[in-house]
């Protein structure tokens, strides 16, 4: 084999720019037919790193296409069917890419070659997960499973079936059969010639895992899983991977949603296209404007500006892709029976279908006009204005969440007089309604019979009869929250298809899209004016804070003089409010003997382990905990009752007992560090300052150290 072609082979996934000088520099018409297989093949893996050079795959797939028609032996007919199908692929040709796996399977079986059509199957059930048609994908994966079953194949054929497996049953929310597919390769997989395919896995068992509540044991798979991928720089599945674990941290600790962002951020820019990073620079936005960094924060608003056109037009594109296969499917079918059928129903058909592509045609202009759109008045004006184009509707309804509550601007449709428009504002926590519901749960609703349907989603006994019998209610959705609902109610039953359905669907995402931007150069705009206004006030600020510190060095959390000030803030608005809170003053029992025993440097991590305890035990974003003393602290849960603060209690002393550290010098049972916690739960009024509160707490604190490792609390 070409000696240039073999170096490039072992360079593709350690160093993808060199592998791309070496290819470049191989002239393919001194290639035998084998060879320039491999050749095109590796453009599957340089398709992500160079996206320039698509045209020149899209160039060589013509020329393939016509060799896939002329006579081959079947061992490089086969090979030509799936590299071409996989070239396809890598740039998002689906129905081509479909359409070849499915030639090969059908080759496959004409010469009786068993491991051939396992390995077909299996792509072509790939191919059609990555679009979202699962039940087609499950049906191909479990053809692929029988036949190992029965024949047997090598190790990596069948774990790398078994993981698409799992990816499916994760895709459909089956995450008891994703576990047992998961759980059954996982040690297996743990091998050099399996190195790719387990990536994949600790991602597939992450997931998993944080479903069923096992969050320590999905971190380390994560941990894993990152580490594996960059062993190989697997770039396609080291994005994967930070894109999920940093979104999956930034709901619980965004500090270190932070750490694995800086992470990511140094491995992958400046080696991959900005564009497949835009979802980082999302976060980075986020994750900074939450830790009150407004530089970091413009910064990462200016990339997300930058890149989000382009970014928007992939996601797009690959959607309405994935919408174009299951429709062009449709059109082919009535295409070559056309001839042989002029009935009513085949006529009827080819109606419905024009009316679907016309619709789709209508579709593609509106999304173009709104990711256009300059603001939210523009982006709710054109799709008041053409809603009607694509949906026989009673109503269209668009609201957006502000605070606790979802601000709702509907009109109702009139063949007469136009529309009437109504605007008023509901509870997101209205357990009556069903645009509610979607904010609160995250969930699209479709109601095909309003009347028997209703009650799945609100908590009314009989549903109001406002002349709707079907709905559709998409929430609006940008970086995993919800910042809307976008609805259309009609009359009849069942009145929406499928094909409506899906582009319902597709308009939400886009009208997500164009809020976004929107908002996103509107609140840029407002960050730069006032960076620039208070530009000497915020130099002057940060002098004095570069004087003080607000956070004890030893475990990161806030320190006594920040605390004190933070405390006052959240006692007057308690007094002012009437609202509760409660206070409790947590003791690590006989840290004197630990930290004499096992000296300081030891003291002081067990110090930091009790903290990082207590500030993950914490729930809410509004709750805090502040190293109060030497080896004592404190934690203010606000607008909390008695119960909240005996539940905190509960779980601090639970995960100390599951942290089990040591002390065999503690002068009572059970040998490890416990502590003692003291609390008060009030609504406090103009005759109690915060001092007062503080030693309510702590007169409770002195009564569980008398027999510590204990809770006790009291309410005012």
């Amino acid at each position: 084999m070409n000696s240039s072609i073999n170096t490039a082979k072992e360079l593709i996934k350690q160093d993808p720019k060199e592998a791309y000088k070496i290819i470049k520099s191989i002239d393919p018409d001194a290639l035998d037919p084998y060879e320039y297989l491999d050749y095109l093949g590796m453009y599957v893996h340089l398709a992500f790193f160079y996206p320039e050079d698509i045209e020149y795959i899209k160039s060589k797939i013509k020329v393939l296409n016509d060799e896939i028609d002329k006579k081959h032996e079947y061992e490089y007919k086969i090979r030509l069917l799936t590299t071409v199908a996989a070239l396809n692929l890598s740039i998002k040709n689906y129905i081509e890419a479909l359409e070849l796996f499915k030639r090969s399977i059908n080759l496959a079986i004409e010469n009786n070659n068993i491991q051939d059509q396992i390995k077909s199957y299996s792509n072509y059930g790939y191919t059609l997960l990555v679009i979202k048609m699962y039940d087609e994908a499950i049906i191909n994966f479990k053809k692929s499973k029988e036949l190992i079953e029965i024949h047997g194949t090598t190790s990596v054929v069948r774990i790398n079936n078994e993981s698409n497996m799992a990816s499916y049953y994760i895709a459909v929310n089956n995450y008891d059969m994703a576990y047992y597919y998961v759980k059954s390769i996982i040690d297996e997989a743990d091998k050099d010639e399996l190195k790719v395919q387990l990536s994949e896995i600790y991602l597939n068992m992450s997931k998993v895992l944080i479903f069923k509540g096992k969050l320590k044991e999905a971190d380390s798979y994560l941990e894993i899983a990152v580490k594996q991928s960059i062993a190989i720089n697997d770039y396609n599945y080291i994005i994967r991977l930070y894109t999920f674990y940093i979104e999956y941290k930034m709901k619980s600790n965004i500090k270190r949603a932070s750490e694995l962002l800086s992470e990511a951020l140094e491995y992958l820019e400046g080696k991959v296209p900005p564009v497949r990073i835009y979802k980082l620079f999302e976060f980075g936005a986020i994750i900074y404007n939450e830790l009150g960094d407004t530089k970091r924060t413009l910064e990462f608003y200016r990339k997300v500006v930058n890149h989000g056109e382009k970014y928007s037009e992939d996601i797009v594109q690959e959607y309405k892709r994935s919408l174009d296969y299951r429709y062009k499917i449709n059109q082919s079918e009535i295409d070559s029976y056309n001839l042989e059928y002029q009935n009513k129903e085949l006529k009827k058909r080819t109606d419905e279908l024009n009316m679907m592509l016309s619709d789709m045609e209508t579709l593609n202009n509106i999304i173009e006009q709104l990711i256009n759109s300059k603001t939210e008045r523009e982006v709710l004006s054109y799709l008041f204005k053409n809603i009607i184009r694509l949906y026989d509707v009673k109503y269209f309804m668009i609201s957006f969440v502000e605070d606790d509550e979802l601000s709702i601007i509907s009109r109702e449709i009139d063949e007469e007089d136009g529309y009437i428009e109504y605007e008023n504002t509901i509870e997101i926590s209205a357990e009556w309604s069903i645009l509610a519901y979607v904010v609160r749960e995250k969930k699209d609703v479709i109601i095909n019979d309003y009347h028997n349907e209703y009650n799945k989603y609100t908590n009314l006994k009989k549903g109001k009869d406002y002349g709707v019998n079907s709905l559709l209610a998409y929430k609006l959705e940008f970086a995993d929250e919800v910042i809307g609902v976008i609805s259309v109610q009609s009359e009849g039953k069942d009145k929406f298809s499928q094909y409506e359905i899906d582009m319902f669907k597709l308009l939400a995402l886009n009208v997500s899209i164009a809020i976004s931007n929107v908002r996103k150069v509107v609140e840029l705009n407002n960050n730069i004016r006032i960076k620039r206004q208070k530009q000497e006030d915020l130099e002057y600020q940060n002098k004095k804070l570069d004087k003080l510190s607000y956070i004890d060095t030893l475990t990161n959390i806030l320190n006594r003089r920040s605390f004190n000030t933070r405390f006052k803030k959240e006692v007057d608005r308690a007094k002012r409010l009437m609202s509760s809170m409660s206070v409790l003053m947590i003791d690590i029992d006989y840290f004197k003997e630990y930290n004499d025993n096992y000296g300081h440097l030891m003291g002081d991590e067990c110090i930091k382990a009790v903290s990082w305890i207590l500030e993950n035990s914490l729930r809410r974003k509004t709750d805090f905990v502040a190293r109060y003393g030497g080896d004592e602290f404190v934690i203010v849960l606000l607008d909390s009752s008695m119960d909240g603060a005996r539940n905190i209690s509960s779980s601090i002393m639970n995960a100390l007992e599951e942290r089990n550290i040591l002390h065999e010098y503690s002068k009572k049972e059970p040998k490890r560090v416990t502590v003692s916690i003291g609390g008060i739960t009030i609504t406090p009024d103009s005759n109690y300052l915060e001092n007062d509160i503080l030693h309510l707490a702590d007169n409770e604190l002195y009564k569980a150290k008398e027999e510590k490792n204990r809770f006790i609390l009291s309410e005012k």
